[in-house]
């Protein structure tokens, strides 16, 4: 089994720098994903088609919808090795017709059995990853290293750079602004292991990172729950909402804007400043998706400069390069109609 070597210097988010590989294995032309985020790397990288069998979850929709990657291949209509969070099933795998030739297999510390056990009682090998941990550092690691294995060195080397160029320019655009003069915003309906409502935000989102945003619920960890009176006495000047509340119905963060007591007393919702965003994760985070999310944000706050933007153009543009295949019309329609054009 292959494990991943981490980076021994601590490096910048763009630092995508190589990890140690080893043997390379361009002809596995059969591979089962497992573990939250494997299945997504593997099409950023272009092979899904090589993938034969995919965890149960990868079956479904997600809590903001079909994420973008599962909307651009069948994976519906594949064999399921097993359950989500790599709780993979020995005799399924083994009973498949055309049995994997690799698992590439995401860790998930406490659920499932270990790669190296994996290994043991299939005799198929298996590529380990470690759970990822938010970062874009980590990612390009990840993608370079697997690529590496893939015979995708090529791809790989393209997905970081496009990764490294998209937040640069993001970052150059927003640069320079005071502080005080950029609007205060907050970000709710965030998912953690299913839908929440409006309470529930991301300290670390990255999208406002990548566009210097005043985030006011900063800080770390990529989920918080934030009480009603608390975001009332913030009073942001703007508010986004990650569409994966969605999947709540009335008890949705959209509902609570319109109706809760206390919700529609903040300055953005009775001025019509609320913005829905693409989902931040589905079964990990949906890079394809907070890259999208972090121009739109730059396009409502600072319009002026991003007036060559279209948000909604943007998205499909980045979208399809990640995933091989553009948002469905209904997801583009509901989070960019009205935007603004160049």
């Amino acid at each position: 089994m292959k494990r991943l070597g981490f980076l021994a210097l601590v490096s910048l988010w763009v630092g995508c720098i190589p990890a140690e590989v080893g043997e390379v294995h361009p002809e596995a032309t059969r591979i089962y994903a497992s573990g939250a985020g494997a299945l997504r790397l593997l099409v950023y990288l272009g092979v899904a088609d090589r993938v034969v069998a995919v965890e149960e979850v990868e079956t479904k929709r997600g809590v903001g919808g079909i994420p973008p990657y599962r909307e651009a291949y069948p994976f519906s209509e594949l064999p399921v090795g097993g359950e989500m969070h790599g709780r993979d099933h020995v005799e399924r795998l083994l009973g498949l017709p055309e049995p994997p030739t690799l698992v590439v297999k995401v860790e998930t510390p406490g659920l499932g059995m270990s790669s190296e056990e994996l290994e043991r009682r299939t005799g198929i090998q298996v590529y380990g990853i470690p759970q990822q941990d938010g970062t874009v550092a980590q990612l390009c690691e990840i993608l370079t290293d697997l690529g590496e294995q893939l015979g995708k060195r090529e791809r790989a080397r393209e997905v970081t750079s496009f990764f490294r160029e998209q937040i640069a320019e993001l970052e150059r655009r927003t640069a320079g602004i005071p502080w005080e003069e950029r609007p205060v915003v907050f970000l709710g309906g965030v998912s953690y292991r299913g839908a929440h409502g409006f309470h529930a935000t991301a300290p670390d989102y990255l999208p406002f990172v990548w566009t210097h945003t005043r985030n006011v619920a900063a800080g770390e960890g990529s989920f918080a729950v934030i009480s009603a009176e608390q975001i009332l006495a913030w009073d942001p000047d703007v508010l986004f909402l990650d569409m994966g509340t969605l999947a709540l119905g009335t008890a949705s963060g959209r509902a609570e804007l319109q109706g809760h007591p206390l919700y529609s007393r903040l300055s953005a919702v009775r001025a019509g400043r609320v913005h829905l965003l693409l989902p931040r994760s589905s079964y990990q985070a949906n890079w394809e998706c907070q890259l999208a999310n972090a121009w739109k944000i730059g396009k409502v706050l600072y319009p002026e400069r991003f007036s060559d933007i279209h948000p909604g153009q943007k998205a499909n543009e980045i979208v399809t390069f990640l995933t091989g295949r553009p948002l469905e019309e209904e997801t583009l329609g509901l989070v960019f109609s009205g935007e603004e054009g160049p």
